[in-house]
């Protein structure tokens, strides 16, 4: 349907023609799936369309909502790949407050359609197999919702002799569909999956930085399984080790979390989904200073003053001068054991998508032959003073990168550098005590990724204190020194996996996965496998 506004042609006074299909130009009115994802409006009347020039593509789930009353939808065109109960792709039209949930597939035309409730939302979902050429459908509502009057907060009064209150980190709503792979410095707040039914075949994550946290689940559906094996949400401390994996319909009990952090991951095989979960968070509380209260003023003597009862003098006894203190024997100092170093991370954002590691020093790449489209996956090293070198390069051109990118961002999120085409970028030096890489794909062309090499704590590092051996009286025939033979580091052995009843693995998700279960199934966990895989 959604031809009919593609364009062709050169970008810019270059005569540069581009390699991804640009997105059709839409008339005044027409909201567009693929560039109005996520969006609410208020309108009388419009135009939704799918947003791509040709087939729209597989894996996705993109929607929009309009505000407004007694809305009716026409369909213009209709083309989405048809089965039994739409369970393939389809279209699904939701009212805002009101009963209307209905789904739509096939070629045929939907009949006009009466919305009740305060407006509806439009959602296009596909999975990894058929696609066609989308929709186009017009909306007319009668009455548009009146944006509520905020009420005024009256002023509270100035206290005479503020106290600057200490700065804290505030409140953040975070989902994991939009803010996957995000850490964020926060007191309290709430975490859902951020879907109506969280998809299949996927792994987002978010991180909190705070203190002492209290997490209380206030929703909960996830495919049940006795250990957890297809569909689970689990909670990881600071340093990675998961501190509870849920699953099933049994809202979990309150969480305390050690430690200055926590992520929550979501992870789904692909089967059966459920509706997803939410969660509100409260950190930091036990660094709460207790309120300054003013002193009561003093109850006034009474007129007629009571003569005081004389007191008898007690004489002070002299107080005894301590004894002149021998000096002590000197104390040999106490070694102080060596700070851990956190060692050497090898990542790959395919597998591990969203982690926060402590690392020292390491690899970071793509993790695919190809990586795919419509994807952003990222991680993060905790380190001081990264440099980070690039190794290869091959990631989809753009003057401004503006369609498939490599960033790397500051410890506040601040972005260090945005790389496409194929030519590896420079070193990158970064400031602060964290770095995370992000890759981004629109739907069209994919290269063949990246691979950057980092080394942090460079400027940290305090060479080890030995302790000088007496001097041994000299020969007198000078005998060369003999070298010391330097003892090789023994490689960090790798965690056991805790063993399991029964696990379900897919080579698509559990990629260099190693566990220790008595039974379970392993698939390849595609519809159709890809080309180019070495998987394990």
């Amino acid at each position: 349907s959604l031809g009919n506004y593609g364009i062709s042609g050169t970008i810019g006074g270059g005569g540069v023609t581009p390699t991804t299909p640009a997105p059709p130009v839409l008339p005044p009115g027409t909201l567009s799936l693929r560039v109005d994802n996520g969006r609410t409006v208020e309108a009388a009347s419009g135009v939704i369309v799918d947003g791509y020039a040709g087939d729209y593509p597989a894996d996705v789930d993109r929607r929009v909502t309009v505000r407004g009353r007694g809305c009716v939808l026409t369909w213009r065109a209709f083309d989405v790949e048809d089965a039994e109960n739409c369970i393939y792709d389809y279209v699904q039209v939701q009212a805002v407050g009101g009963t209307t949930d209905v789904k739509y597939c096939g070629a045929a035309l939907p009949a006009t359609q009466q919305i009740d409730g305060d407006g509806f939302t439009l959602l296009l979902h596909s999975d990894g197999g058929v696609e066609a050429s989308g929709f186009e459908v017009a909306f007319a509502c009668s009455n548009t919702p009146p944006t509520p009057r905020p009420t005024p907060t009256p002023p509270t009064p100035r206290p005479p002799t503020p106290v600057p209150p200490t700065p804290v980190p505030g409140v953040e709503t975070l989902n994991l569909r939009a803010d996957n792979g995000r850490t964020v410095v926060a007191d309290s707040g709430t975490i859902t999956d951020g879907y109506a039914e969280y998809p299949s075949d996927t792994v987002v994550s978010v991180t909190v930085v705070g203190a002492a946290c209290l997490l209380t689940f206030t929703a909960f559906d996830v495919e049940p399984e006795a250990s957890c094996g297809y569909d689970f949400v689990e909670i990881l401390g600071a340093g990675g080790a998961s501190a509870g994996k849920f699953c099933g319909s049994t809202v979990p009990a309150p969480l305390r979390m050690a430690g200055d952090r926590f992520t929550v991951r979501l992870s789904s095989d692909p089967a059966v989904q459920g509706s997803g979960f939410a969660l509100s968070y409260v950190c930091n509380e036990a660094t709460e200073t207790p309120p300054t209260t003013t002193p009561e003023p003093p109850t006034p003597r009474p007129s007629t003053p009571t003569p005081p009862t004389p007191t008898p003098v007690t004489p002070r006894p002299p107080t005894p001068r301590p004894p002149t203190p021998t000096p002590p024997t000197p104390r040999p100092p106490t070694p102080v054991p060596p700070t851990p170093v956190p060692g050497v991370e090898t990542l790959n954002l395919r597998a591990d998508n969203g982690r926060t590691v402590v690392a020292d020093s390491g690899t970071i790449t793509d993790g695919y032959a190809e990586y795919p489209s419509d994807t952003v996956v990222s991680v993060t090293v905790v380190g001081a003073a990264c440099l980070l070198t690039f190794t290869a390069f091959d990631v989809e051109p753009e003057a401004s990168c503006g369609y498939d990118f490599v960033e790397i961002l500051g410890a506040g999120g601040a972005s260090a550098g945005k790389f496409c085409g194929s030519t590896v970028p420079a070193p990158l030096r970064m400031a602060g005590d964290r770095f995370t890489v992000r890759l981004s794909s629109d739907p069209a062309v994919q290269g063949s990724g990246f691979a950057l090499s980092y080394v942090c704590n460079e400027a940290t590092e305090t060479p080890p204190t030995t302790t000088p051996e007496p001097p041994t009286p000299r020969p007198s025939t000078p005998t060369p020194p003999t070298p010391t033979p330097v003892t090789p580091r023994p490689p960090t052995p790798l965690p056991t996996p805790a063993p399991v009843e029964k696990v379900r693995l897919t080579m698509r998700n559990d990629n260099g996965r190693r566990v220790v279960a008595a039974s379970g199934t392993i698939s390849d966990g595609w519809a159709t496998y890809q080309p180019d895989q070495d998987l394990s």
